[in-house]
């Protein structure tokens, strides 16, 4: 979908009414982008109202990662990645007034054999987009276009509601809620969980392994950099990985939440309530059947 430049003459608020051929397109778009897979592949949504520069950082951060990597073609695919999310930032002299998506990266059909496709787009959303992400791994994160193809009208100050009472729960210490990647995904693994509540721009990745001397296959939930370096396949301690299949979480508790008896919602994580559960609460929390007591960070001693 090409990328259109906002313009006035909507009440003074440069952005325009919702059609169902916009809805349309980003259903298009996201059917196209879903079933692409690649090594590094780059998404970016910045909301209206916010700034370039972050994600230009975000960028010059990751090409100092890709600038240390042995492996030459990844090195290769990912700093082509990269560099093709920043130009496509700076084609903008400044954040059009509903934000900016962009996807970037080689990729190819996961279920053909496709040729591999260099793609370079940014999309300006025909609404106020309220998701904030960057993000580097095997798949495009689609978060921003679900966003655009809901009612925000109503999910603004509904997500509001819900982060507010979580965290109100949490601070009165009942023992019956879990925050953060490792306690919350303790808890869902221990079936105690009644409501997982996860920001769509989530930074973790779920990977299917088998060890390498045993053959056993199990899963694991580690952080896109994790994956790219290979750290996550040689857990200290224990035998080596091999990475048979990798998705992004947030796609992956869509698909299965069904299966944990649980009730998910997904948040944009906007406003000052959302800040504050992605950036103090680790952007994923859980509402408990019973209380728990979680194991203690590594190296903590009491």
């Amino acid at each position: 979908m090409p990328a259109k430049k906002a313009k006035g003459g909507y009440g003074g608020s440069g952005v325009p009414p919702a059609s169902e051929a916009e809805q349309k397109k980003v259903a298009e778009l996201s059917k196209k982008l879903s079933p692409l897979a690649g090594s590094n592949l780059v998404s970016i949504a910045i909301p209206a109202g916010g700034d370039l520069t972050p994600a230009l950082d975000w960028l010059a951060s990751e090409q100092s990662i890709a600038s240390a990597m042995k492996s030459p073609e990844t090195k290769r695919a990912l700093t082509e990645a990269l560099l093709a999310a920043k130009e496509k930032l700076k084609a903008h002299t400044s954040l059009p007034a509903t934000g900016l998506i962009v996807f970037c990266g080689e990729a190819q059909e996961t279920s053909s054999k496709a040729k591999v496709q260099k793609l370079a787009m940014d999309v300006v959303p025909f609404k106020p987009l309220r998701t904030s992400l960057t993000f580097v791994g095997t798949s495009f994160e689609l978060s921003a276009l679900r966003e655009l193809s809901q009612d925000t009208g109503q999910a603004n100050p509904q997500e509001e509601a819900l982060l507010a009472t979580f965290l109100d729960e949490v601070s009165r210490g009942t023992g019956k809620t879990a925050y953060g990647s490792r306690d919350t995904l303790q808890a869902l693994d221990a079936a105690a969980v009644t409501k997982l509540i996860v920001w769509q721009g989530l930074d973790l990745r779920r990977l299917q392994v088998r060890g390498k001397q045993s053959g056993e296959l199990k899963f694991i939930n580690v952080s896109p950099a994790d994956e790219r370096s290979g750290r996550a396949l040689k857990p200290e301690g224990e035998e080596e990985l091999t990475c048979v299949e990798s998705c992004s979480f947030v796609d992956w508790i869509r698909d299965n939440s069904w299966v944990f008896g649980v009730e998910l919602e997904l948040v944009t994580g906007s406003g000052d309530t959302g800040q504050k559960f992605r950036e103090g609460y680790g952007g994923i929390g859980a509402n408990l059947r019973y209380r728990m007591d979680f194991d203690p960070p590594e190296g903590f001693d009491e």
